[in-house]
């Protein structure tokens, strides 16, 4: 799947600066300003009966394989994930068969019920005791 996928992804690469190039190679058509741009005749333009120089019309088929070509890929590269996702499924539920049962970590306890002073700085928290000023109002332990 991996070469299919790059495959396409050159088709569409080198499609993409096809589509570049033959839209920088047209020239503007006389009527298509920023009023038509909005709706003012452009139907007739884009759908005209068979109306359009070989550079529209080779402009239209590189959109559509660019299209195709985008559609295929998203298909190829969906397919290819779920081929991964699966195979890596598989690879757990052979490690976890074969490994020994885990023994469950006991929560670190607490060897007295004295609390822990902090002391707040700038940024961050730190949990060293700070031993009270002379002459403060702190209490005495």
């Amino acid at each position: 799947m991996g070469f299919l996928s790059v495959i396409l992804s050159i088709i569409l690469v080198i499609d993409c600066l096809f589509l570049i190039l033959l839209v920088l190679v047209q020239l503007p058509k006389k009527e298509a300003g920023a009023g038509m741009a909005f709706g003012g005749g452009t139907a007739d333009a884009l759908f005209g009966a068979g109306s359009g120089t070989a550079l529209t019309k080779l402009t239209k088929y590189a959109a559509g394989v660019f299209f195709l070509g985008a559609f295929f890929l998203s298909i190829v590269n969906s397919h290819a994930r779920k081929q991964s996702d699966l195979e890596f499924r598989k690879q757990v539920e052979k490690a976890g068969a074969s490994a020994p049962a885990a023994v469950p970590a006991t929560a670190p306890t607490v060897s007295s019920n004295a609390p822990i002073p902090l002391t707040i700085t700038s940024n961050s928290v730190s949990t060293t005791p700070v031993a009270p000023k002379v002459g403060s109002n702190a209490p005495a332990k």
